[in-house]
């Protein structure tokens, strides 16, 4: 059995790879951002949204859909906001 320190530190662990995950993604919707601006297409999709909440809650249903949706739109957000700190 894991004593309470291990445990800790594998939550840490998983903690730095979800942000390395969300650079990431940020990095690649700032590059989707930049291809709508050149095609002058609308930087929000909320049907592409709307289908991303529902793909992930279809293949994680031991997760809340409430907390796939809350922190989904949290990254929606700022992925429109096309806020990546370097």
């Amino acid at each position: 059995m894991m004593t309470l320190q291990e445990l800790r530190q594998e939550i840490d662990n998983l903690d730095h790879e979800v942000i390395a995950l969300i650079q990431k993604r940020m990095t690649l919707t700032n590059k989707v951002q930049a291809l709508k601006t050149k095609n002058q297409l609308p930087v929000e999709d909320l049907q592409r949204e709307n289908q991303i909440l529902n793909s992930l809650s279809a293949q994680f249903p031991e997760v809340p859909s409430g907390l796939i949706s809350d922190i989904y739109k949290v990254i929606f957000k700022y992925s429109k906001l096309n806020k990546l700190n370097p």
